[in-house]
């Protein structure tokens, strides 16, 4: 996941004064969410709760119509604070795969927390993959901070945090050769590499690690095949440099995957 710097209150309070016709009770109640957000991060049951409330009350459309017909509105006037918190990055920051943003992702989803529906730093950048295929309408069930997803606001996770715990597992098989990525926390205890396995799981980044290291490994491999006079010790100088430029480039699985090949005998044996 890549760090995003939560949008500033200016903004916040831009979107809800370009809503003239706004009631002042959703004007109070958007501020103090904006103000308490790290709070109702962690007391989900609690806020769940008061959330329900407003569907109870017919309440709920309300905020949810400000987010899709106003916020969100190519021709509205506040359609350009929705651009600027989408475009802050060009890179979904959940996955941190390279993968363009289509939308504007509710950690809090909506249709279950209608009252932040408009508030800023509960409205992130989202990929279409992350968004529809795998988070939808996730929130955290329980105020158990292993069972959710990573939050770009507010959540700091290292290249060294995910190198840790990130295993490729390299399938010795000569006419099925391939890499199986896994998320490791059994020799760590601690809530915070278990929340990182959670998301990673929960998002699909496994498969997608899995998927994206194989294609680079056989570009790679074409490349040394292209150059026959490639000794052992050739092709583990540009396992290096892809090490590093993994590392550079702050893409974690590479730089699992390479290492993993580096290490690993049976590969040199049949391809050096």
């Amino acid at each position: 996941m890549k760090k995003l710097n939560k949008p500033d209150f200016d903004i916040q309070e831009n979107i809800l004064n370009s809503m003239k016709d706004i009631s002042p009770e959703i004007f109070e109640k958007i501020i103090n969410n904006y103000n308490f957000y790290e709070e109702v991060l962690e007391n989900i049951k609690k806020i769940i709760s008061k959330e329900k409330e407003l569907k109870d009350n017919n309440k709920d459309k309300d905020f949810i119509n400000l987010y899709k017909n106003r916020l969100a509105k190519k021709d509205s006037s506040s359609y350009k604070y929705y651009k600027k918190i989408r475009e802050q990055t060009k890179e979904c920051p959940y996955c941190n795969r390279g993968q363009d943003v289509a939308a504007l992702d509710h950690y809090l989803p909506k249709s279950f927390f209608p009252s932040f529906s408009i508030v800023i730093n509960n409205l992130v950048p989202i990929c279409y993959n992350c968004n529809s295929k795998y988070k939808n309408d996730f929130y955290p069930k329980n105020d158990k901070p292993e069972e959710r997803i990573l939050h770009p606001y507010y959540d700091i996770v290292k290249f060294e945090d995910i190198i840790k715990s990130l295993k490729c597992e390299i399938i010795e098989e000569e006419e099925a050769f391939g890499f199986n990525f896994f998320f490791d926390d059994t020799t760590r205890n601690n809530i915070f590499f278990k929340t990182i396995k959670f998301h990673i799981n929960k998002l699909g980044l496994n498969e997608a690690y899995t998927t994206d290291f194989t294609a680079k490994f056989f570009s790679f491999l074409n490349s040394i095949k292209e150059d026959s006079n490639s000794s052992e010790s050739d092709i583990k100088k540009r396992i290096k440099d892809k090490i590093s430029e993994s590392k550079s480039e702050d893409r974690p699985w590479f730089y699992v995957g390479f290492s993993s090949l580096l290490s690993n005998e049976w590969f040199f044996k049949n391809y050096s």
